[in-house]
């Protein structure tokens, strides 16, 4: 693993008087720090500040994953907070729900939080940089670092069970059939046809000329991964109205 370059993290940190600073203050500085330890880390990592609410969770201040896989979150606090109180805060709760694995720092303190238990580590005090000529001890940065490749390794939580299967494909394949209708009125508004209204052309032209695209949004979220076949759940059409071209396509009786 890359060692992070912690003197420089704490420079830019001290670029504003740490009395002066704020929850938002070091962002900039810490972004930059777990840029630097992903790129260490195993795998296409990637690092977002200020990702997406989140309903009834709430928005961690940082978001780390994947492709396609969330690791974990990163929360921050002003420099000199009260960890402790946070751990217990309903706000952790919430984040806790979304992922087993959160890392929590005042930007000097780190503690990683993990379904079996929580390690903490820090670089040093508030009190320690007031004289100007603070240098780092390599027992603490090691020990940061080591903890923070633990966040960055993290596996993501496994779906054991076929109930939690079940409520994970439904919840995206609402959220696909969400952006598909929302992409398909914003290509006919915008005049700018993309693949997926031309998608619509097509079956509207070749199989049924009437088709909406409420009609045609609705089912195309749930065969998309496999292919297209329209099933019984296909909105009821009226077949006398269908054109066909030989067998190339059919719509089955409901």
């Amino acid at each position: 693993m890359i060692q992070p370059d912690f003197d420089s993290y704490l420079k830019s940190l001290c670029d504003t008087p740490l009395s002066e600073h704020t929850e938002h203050t070091g962002r900039t500085a810490l972004e930059n720090l777990l840029h630097a330890v992903a790129e260490g880390a195993d795998g296409n990592i990637t690092v977002q500040q200020e990702p997406k609410r989140v309903a009834d969770k709430g928005a961690p201040d940082f978001k780390v994953s994947q492709p396609g896989m969330i690791l974990g979150y990163v929360e921050t606090k002003p420099v000199g907070e009260n960890l402790d109180q946070v751990l217990k805060s309903d706000q952790l709760k919430r984040y806790r729900s979304l992922s087993d694995n959160i890392l929590l720092t005042d930007y000097l303190h780190f503690i990683w939080i993990r379904k079996d238990g929580v390690q903490r580590e820090s670089l040093c005090h508030s009190t320690d940089l007031e004289g100007g000529r603070f240098r780092l001890r390599e027992d603490r940065t090691a020990a940061v670092a080591h903890l923070l490749e633990g966040f960055f390794s993290s596996a993501p939580e496994g779906i054991g069970r076929s109930q939690q299967l079940a409520i994970a494909l439904a919840t995206r394949s609402r959220m696909l059939r969400d952006y598909l209708g929302e992409e398909l009125v914003r290509q006919n508004k915008s005049k700018k046809q993309g693949r997926l209204y031309g998608l619509y052309q097509v079956f509207r032209d070749q199989v049924f000329h009437e088709l909406t695209l409420k009609e045609f949004g609705m089912p195309l979220h749930r065969c998309w991964p496999t292919g297209f076949s329209w099933r019984k759940s296909t909105p009821a059409i009226n077949r006398s109205r269908c054109k066909t071209r030989g067998n190339l396509y059919r719509v089955p009786s409901a």
